[in-house]
């Protein structure tokens, strides 16, 4: 598909910018967002990064089961991109090699192009999640729900009234 990525329905509520006329009809909002359990085929490592990714998806409404997958893969790059790293600052950036005449010659560590890889994937598992700087400025974010005071219900006028006896 050439273009631009659609944006999602509940993505276009969240901004304001949604209009009935333009909604496609089976495009269903996420089910299920209460307790969303990571796949059990998640090490230890992307687990942790599944939960840190629920907390900062919670807020834009998209901690959800219906994206379970997405985020476990995204946890998986996470973790990935951290091994990755790590091998990197334990090798170095290159290593000595001997060729076949018998000269040494310095090469680029191949753990370095795995780890581009794995950034440009999860960049883009993040922008799909809308967590890249470019994408969640399309979401904002949900207001914080405060407890409730009933002050609040009085107008001013209603105040006024009551102050001055006509209450």
């Amino acid at each position: 598909m050439k273009g631009r990525k659609p944006i999602p329905d509940n993505i276009k509520r969240l901004a304001g910018t949604h209009r009935k006329s333009r909604e496609k009809k089976n495009n269903l909002p996420p089910v299920n967002t209460g307790n969303i359990t990571p796949p059990s085929w998640l090490d230890a490592k992307s687990h942790k990064h599944f939960n840190q990714l629920l907390e900062r998806l919670e807020p834009l409404g998209l901690a959800s089961s219906t994206y379970s997958e997405i985020i476990a893969t995204t946890a998986m790059r996470f973790a990935e991109v951290e091994e990755l790293t790590a091998s990197i600052n334990k090798e170095g950036l290159t290593y000595l090699a001997t060729s076949t005449q018998g000269e040494t010659t310095r090469k680029r560590n191949p753990a370095m192009a795995m780890r581009a890889e794995a950034l440009r994937h999860l960049h883009s598992l993040l922008a799909e999640l809308g967590l890249s700087p470019a994408s969640c400025g399309k979401v904002p974010q949900q207001p914080k729900k405060t407890a409730y005071n009933p002050w609040e219900e009085l107008s001013n006028e209603t105040m006024e009234g009551l102050l001055n006896g006509r209450g």
